[in-house]
């Protein structure tokens, strides 16, 4: 342990014991978990089945998860260093099909096999990305992740990547270094050195800010029955998260970042974006169809200027939403220059809300002087 040093991302934190405690015993599970022949490692869903399809308790399904993962994935601490490796080849290697094949990860990779293997046995997971924090109260200028496992109807974090081992300060090498405390962990411990961005992933009743994270080397929970809870029952709105699509879950969590942290310019982007994504996939729609109208491949009804009013409308209430959350960001935000190049093409095609309303106009005055019926 003395050898061990934190790596940006990585982990080995010496915390009060006091925090944690393994009381159960997960022995046989550990030892079947560890001697996982080959080849039943090829693919997701075979490494999973075998991993879980001799334990009913859901506990246990993702302990053997945990262990295999931890004693078989080696930290790629190369891929944080090495700084000309493109997002798009990044986010590649750390394909849970990718991780599964090299044995190689970072965190995202970690957390992305893990919720892979959980999926496909059946138990609700979800990644976690934030920040983290070291033994001395720095926190890396790289993010972290980590997962959100529901066991047995109760939600818990998962460090997947810290409970696998380290990078020798001696060796400068990953060495294994197996922990019990980031499995089904203490919130109280995992706050001390993760910091989700949606609060949820506290698992706190009154979820701690940035900055008290940030200020304060060691977090003190403490629980003031005079100031209502932020979340009321975290479990339900956790379920609630894990039964929307991915669209649903980014807007979800980002709504909530943004209760906590109006000014939260990553989530400003995000539903800023959605709202933008929304507002196009409208505006095609209606164009393409309309088209169709146009070259006479489709004639034109009432109800189809009524749907594409529907559609207008979408699109121009989707564009003042991505307006409203986008000037919330600051010009010295990371994602300052995509904001200033969505805001131009908006205010280039102002012009379209007129055009549009004539359109409309004529489409309703010739089908009145043709007298097509009204639905």
């Amino acid at each position: 342990m003395n050898n061990l040093t934190r790596y940006p991302l990585l982990f080995l934190l010496v915390l009060p014991c006091l925090l944690f405690s393994q009381t159960k015993d997960f022995s046989k599970v550990d030892e079947f978990a560890r001697n996982v022949p080959n080849s039943k490692t090829t693919s997701i869903s075979k490494l999973a089945n075998y991993l879980t399809a001799d334990f009913a308790d859901e506990e246990q399904k993702v302990r053997s998860i945990y262990v295999w993962i931890a004693d078989n994935i080696r930290y790629n601490y190369k891929v944080i260093r090495k700084e000309n490796i493109s997002v798009e080849d990044r986010i590649k290697k750390e394909q849970a099909t990718k991780v599964l094949k090299t044995k190689l990860a970072v965190c995202e990779g970690y957390s992305n096999l893990f919720k892979a293997l959980c999926d496909e046995s059946g138990v609700t997971c979800e990644i976690v990305t934030g920040k983290s924090k070291d033994s001395r109260g720095r926190i890396p200028r790289i993010g972290h992740a980590w997962n959100a496992v529901r066991v047995n109807g109760q939600w818990y974090p998962v460090d997947v990547t810290w409970g696998a081992g380290g990078i020798s300060s001696e060796k400068q090498k990953y060495v294994k270094n197996f922990r019990e405390e980031f499995f089904l962990g203490e919130p109280a411990f995992f706050i001390q050195h993760h910091y989700p961005k949606d609060p949820v992933f506290q698992f706190l009743d009154l979820p701690i800010t940035l900055k008290e994270f940030s200020s304060n080397k060691t977090i003190a929970i403490e629980k003031n029955t005079d100031e209502p809870a932020v979340f009321e029952n975290i479990t339900d709105t956790l379920n609630h998260y894990a039964s929307l699509d991915e669209k649903g879950k980014m807007l979800n969590s980002c709504q909530r970042i943004l209760r906590f942290d109006p000014d939260n310019d990553y989530a400003n982007y995000k539903v800023a974006k959605i709202h933008y994504d929304e507002a196009i996939d409208n505006w095609e729609a209606y164009q393409h169809e309309s088209k169709e109208v146009i070259e006479k491949k489709s004639p034109l009804t009432w109800e189809k200027i009524e749907k594409w009013e529907g559609q207008i409308e979408v699109f121009k209430k989707g564009l003042e939403m991505t307006k409203k959350h986008l000037n919330k960001i600051p010009s010295g935000s990371k994602y300052a220059s995509t904001k200033r190049r969505i805001l131009s093409s908006i205010e280039r095609n102002n012009s379209i809300h007129k055009m549009l309303d004539k359109q409309f106009a004529d489409y309703k005055n010739f089908l009145t002087q043709t007298g097509a019926p009204k639905n």
